[in-house]
């Protein structure tokens, strides 16, 4: 499986509670390996284009790094965007207010 463009390396942690985060500095990005081992190859592919898109933004701002990394994802793989909604749902917890305005905004950006 390619690596999202920019980022260095991918590595595994079995930290607790780790989803996936980048090292803005080095491009490194370590994932959760409990995580990783749940998803599919392509909820692996978007989970790796929104970490990069934290790097090419320049934010912390999940949603514009959500849509960011949506845009990336359906030139690849424009008929199969089904994966981007399902990892936000291994990720995210539909009863936090917060992560529900996440969920629903990315359904909206799949329409």
């Amino acid at each position: 499986m390619p690596t999202a463009p920019g980022l260095t390396a991918v590595r595994f942690s079995n930290a607790p509670g780790l989803e996936a985060t980048t090292d803005p500095a080095t491009g490194v990005c370590t994932v959760g390996s409990a995580l990783w081992r749940r998803l599919s190859a392509l909820e692996r592919y978007f989970l790796l284009l929104h970490e990069t898109a934290h790097q090419v933004l320049q934010t912390g701002d999940e949603r514009a790094c959500d849509a960011y990394a949506l845009a990336q994802y359906r030139r690849r793989f424009p008929r199969d965007v089904w994966p981007t909604y399902t990892l936000l749902t291994h990720v995210l917890d539909a009863s936090d207010p917060v992560h529900a305005a996440r969920l629903q905004q990315h359904l909206t950006n799949l329409l």
